[in-house]
């Protein structure tokens, strides 16, 4: 079971829903078709899970390897979640 580490230092158990769900969006966002959401899901949501399920790591660099893959696969997507990150903060 993995353990990811919030900015506030807070620890929780490894959710790989969130970052499907977040790719997801940011895809919805950039006005991606359903078959290359599928196509990012399984290209970088899928193995990212799939390194990290089992280890403790940080969200900020989870986050930072899933935006690097989204700039490979998909640079729409991976501005769109940028631009909601821009707006949360």
């Amino acid at each position: 079971m993995g353990i990811v580490i919030k900015r506030n230092g807070k620890k929780v158990i490894f959710n790989s829903g969130k970052i499907r769900k977040s790719i997801q969006r940011a895809a919805h966002e950039a006005g991606v078709s359903a078959s290359r959401v599928k196509e990012l899901l399984h290209d970088v949501a899928d193995s990212v899970i799939k390194e990290y399920k089992n280890k403790k790591t940080k969200t900020i660099y989870l986050r930072k390897i899933i935006l690097k893959r989204l700039d490979r696969k998909s640079k729409s997507v991976s501005n769109a979640w940028r631009r909601f990150d821009k707006k949360r903060r």
